[in-house]
């Protein structure tokens, strides 16, 4: 906590004195505690052979971190045992057997509170976790949310995951100040609610929730949290078709898609003049490349509903495909089939291998490492991260355009620029990054597609999946192949099979920057 320690209560920092004054073996006991789910335990059911328990328990009651056998009423603690248990405790106390279902047995001990309570303290002996709600805000301070686990240590002291090494100091931290951890925690405590309350349509409840949210005094940092909520409450009414409560909302938000949802909101009443406004605002200043693609198509349909000069939709591009007659088995994969087909029809002509988005968003990653995790003001919340917060939002382009304009410029001049991201790979190997995915990066596919495509190619196509990552990291081809003529990259379908939207994205883009593809088509 040195990273927030200018921004704690004295509550906090007097749990934190106490903490630091007990031994390791006490402070072990503790964690190993405060971060399960509950906070009562029976002392004779714990089970730690690194832990002197009875040693640890002793300090840590001296310390005021843990309570031995505190007064609880037997409602209070009878979730702690198992059925059998609760049976046995009616027996030690002379009230005979008691059978039935759990909620029958505890409604049968629930009359002997005093005796139930005075056997369990000499049995079992009850250890009650103290300062739970300080742990809960410290865990919301290290990873920026409530519903992160600490898995994230356990998988990285076992060596199963490595984590990219990240500096967050007070420069780049989350949270600037009691009043932003503060205003953090109760959006996050609304959020949960107004799930819950969009959930159940509880219309009144989702009003009263958001209508608190739009009341809080909001820092700026906050906006964009606060936002998400706003346009999960604006979503609702939407889908009620209750336009004006869904206008008056997503109208509260700082992020997309707050205004183009206003803008078909306000299409579908009839408002053009409106809608076309909001277009124009938005192309002025986009949060983001979809909003803005978005508001250049939808503005001509709009100029045409208010007789303006507009101008016409291109006709979709009718996509050449290649028939490929093979047989083929549907309970197999059509895409390794066709690769076999096309290796098989002149042997060692061909290469080829299964590529997909799987070796191009590993590419993507490697040649911007340093870019993909340099720090910037809150964009990273802990350690563990596999990629900064504003990365799919848009931001981090915008954040590191700079930065990403350089590298392009010392790709372009490497010579042996396929050597030197194959030494990238085996230094990163395994470290965890939303782009990739280690286990299907085959080393012998990855060096034949570095060998046959200038990077220039390389260098674009990644540029497009950093510009516009949540649009752009899938739909890519099937296949990367080899021939005499070079390289090409193939998509696959089979006879029912269409193509997507976000293949039809990238065939447009290989199109424009004349990038080698074709489409099989298999047919029996």
């Amino acid at each position: 906590m040195s990273t927030y320690r200018d921004v704690l209560h004295k509550r906090d920092l007097e749990f934190l004195k106490r903490f630091d004054s007990i031994s390791d073996n006490a402070r072990l006991l503790f964690l190993r505690l405060a971060l399960r789910s509950k906070n009562l335990f029976c002392q004779s059911k714990l089970n730690y052979s690194e832990i002197d328990i009875d040693g640890a328990v002793k300090e840590l009651e001296e310390a005021k971190l843990l309570e031995l056998n505190s007064p609880l009423f037997f409602e209070d603690y009878s979730a702690i045992f198992t059925i059998k248990e609760l049976q046995f405790l009616g027996r030690k106390i002379g009230i005979g057997p008691v059978k039935g279902r759990r909620a029958e047995v505890i409604e049968a001990l629930a009359p002997y509170d005093e005796q139930l309570f005075e056997q369990v303290t000499e049995d079992y002996k009850l250890l009650l976790v103290l300062e739970s709600e300080v742990i809960d805000k410290f865990i919301f301070l290290f990873f920026g949310n409530a519903h992160e686990d600490m898995s994230h240590f356990i998988l990285e002291d076992l060596g199963v995951r490595r984590y990219q090494k990240i500096e967050i100091d007070k420069s780049t931290r989350l949270f600037k100040s009691k009043l932003h951890i503060k205003v953090s925690i109760e959006l996050s405590t609304l959020h949960a609610q107004l799930w819950l309350a969009c959930d159940e349509k509880n219309e009144e409840l989702v009003t009263s929730i958001l209508e608190t949210m739009t009341s809080l005094r909001c820092p700026a940092v906050l906006k964009q949290k606060r936002s998400r909520s706003l346009n999960l409450g604006a979503h609702f009414f939407e889908k009620k078709r209750q336009w004006d409560k869904a206008l008056e909302f997503y109208g509260k938000s700082t992020t997309a898609p707050a205004r183009e949802r206003c803008t078909r909101i306000q299409d579908k009443k009839g408002n053009y003049k409106e809608a076309l406004a909001l277009c124009e605002m938005i192309i002025k200043k986009p949060y983001n490349s979809q909003e803005q693609l978005f508001a250049e198509k939808f503005k001509e349909g709009l100029k045409r509903k208010l007789g303006l000069a507009y101008e016409k939709r291109r006709k979709n591009r009718k996509l050449k495909e290649t028939v490929l007659p093979i047989k083929w088995n549907p309970q197999g994969r059509v895409e390794q089939q066709v690769l076999d087909h096309l290796m098989s029809l002149e042997t060692g002509r061909i290469k080829g291998f299964f590529c997909e988005n799987v070796y191009w968003c590993a590419l993507c990653a490697l040649l911007f490492w340093e870019e993909y995790w340099t720090p910037g003001d809150g964009v990273f919340f802990h350690p563990f991260e596999g990629a900064a917060r504003d990365f799919y939002s848009g931001g981090f382009f915008i954040r590191q355009e700079k930065a990403i304009e350089e590298k392009l410029s010392y790709w372009q001049q490497q010579e042996n620029y396929s050597q030197k991201i194959l030494s990238l790979l085996r230094q990163k190997r395994d470290i965890y990054c939303d782009l990739i995915q280690w286990k299907r990066l085959d080393l012998g596919s990855f060096e034949l597609l570095l060998k046959h495509t200038p990077i220039d190619i390389c260098l674009q196509i990644s540029l497009q999946i950093l510009k516009n990552p949540r649009e752009f990291r899938s739909g890519l081809p099937d296949l990367f192949l080899v021939g005499s003529e070079g390289f090409i990259l193939a998509e696959v379908k089979s006879p029912n099979d269409q193509i997507q939207k976000s293949q039809k994205r990238w065939f447009d883009f290989f199109s424009e920057k004349e990038i080698p593809y074709l489409i099989y088509r298999v047919k029996d």
